[in-house]
């Protein structure tokens, strides 16, 4: 996705610089390191500030859960760097494209509601749209097989409405359904479509249609907390650079669909601990059959509705996968049935890839029976 809008005036924060502005904050010798803040459970949080330290990254949040709900989560490090407050397990983290899982709940929900229908095209439901979108079905546009491969200037986008004439202005540049092209576009279509056949916005119905049945407090979309205050995560490029914070903080609403969310991480948790029970067979939020579809991969390929299926060994059996980021913040969840486990991870910035696959292998540890 693509980047945000950042603050003129950025704080380079690397490694030793970091370090020692944060010891000279928490009012220790430069030549000391300062413990890293922990919150919540001690194995995670302890295990959390360990990468923390080792990867200069400002802060990780992670959790354990099951299928019956969440087990223990932590967090560890600062909300901001160069500032000593600390990050807690009540904070809100941003999810990015992990919204699209929560998108394609969306979709399952109106299709069983019998307001749309998986296989129901573009053009169908959205008659504004343009010229060779016939056969370009809401399944499509979830699994990334809808033949769109280029990604319009969001920013001078101001709505969705908006957005279909300028995705669909040109036709699908492959046949639908026959080619894997991961696509942001794919979703802000398809969230485009449950807003015209439900006659609300993706966001109120996504707060009506999923966080509200599941309760799920806490949950927004865009940037967190208040422009200028320390009271919620601030986002940090891949480079470690202080970013602005508040909810303009992020990619444009028009987005959306495709990865806008925040939340705490017990609500997150919520979420994959529903999505992990429909893998295992059982009803939830949605029926089983709903949840097969959500993720079960288009033919021939591995990304499901939201979902990438691959197999570890460690999973016992198929596991499924997706990562988040808005290049400030990152999140990235796994996702065992054939163990009834899930772990999730989040973090206060961008491109945090080596952090967030540090913190993956040590949950997987405390995690797997």
């Amino acid at each position: 996705m693509r980047a945000a809008s950042m603050s003129d005036h950025m704080i380079t924060v690397d490694g030793k610089r970091f370090v020692l502005l944060l010891a000279i904050l928490c009012g220790v010798s430069a030549g000391e390191v300062p413990s890293v803040p922990q919150s919540g459970d001690p194995t995670i949080s302890a295990a959390l500030a360990t990468i923390v330290n080792t990867r200069h990254v400002p802060a990780m949040a992670g959790a354990i859960l099951t299928s019956a709900g969440i087990q223990k989560c932590g967090a560890a490090g600062w909300r901001r760097a160069g500032d000593p407050t600390p990050v807690t397990v009540d904070d809100q983290w941003h999810l990015g494209s992990d919204t699209k899982t929560m998108t394609a709940t969306l979709a399952a929900r109106l299709v069983e509601r019998g307001l749309i229908k998986w296989d129901s095209s573009v053009a169908e439901v959205l008659p504004d749209a343009g010229s060779g979108w016939g056969s370009v079905t809401l399944d499509q546009l979830l699994t990334h097989r809808a033949g769109i491969t280029v990604e319009p200037d969001y920013w001078q986008i101001p709505d969705r409405r908006t957005a279909i004439r300028v995705i669909t202005a040109k036709p699908p540049s492959s046949p639908s359904g026959t080619t894997y092209w991961y696509s942001n576009s794919g979703y802000v279509l398809a969230g485009a479509m449950l807003e015209r056949v439900a006659g609300h916005s993706w966001e109120e119905l996504l707060r009506t249609e999923v966080w509200l049945p599941m309760h799920m407090a806490g949950c927004g979309f865009g940037g967190m907390g208040i422009a200028g205050m320390i009271d919620q995560p601030w986002g940090h490029t891949g480079q470690g650079r202080v970013a602005s914070n508040g909810p303009k903080a992020d990619n444009p609403p028009v987005m959306g669909p495709a990865g806008t969310v925040h939340m705490p991480i017990r609500a997150w948790a919520a979420f994959i601990a529903d999505q992990l029970k429909g893998a295992r067979g059982d009803a939830g939020l949605l029926p089983v059959a709903a949840y097969k579809h959500m993720q079960t991969p288009w033919p021939g390929g591995d990304y499901a509705l939201g979902w990438q299926v691959t197999q570890r060994s460690w999973a016992q059996g198929p596991a499924y996968t997706h990562a988040g980021s808005n290049t400030l913040h990152m999140a990235v969840v796994w996702m065992a049935p054939g163990i009834d486990r899930a772990i999730l991870i989040c973090c206060n910035q961008g491109e945090a890839d080596a952090a967030c696959d540090d913190a993956a292998i040590a949950l997987l540890k405390l995690a797997t029976p």
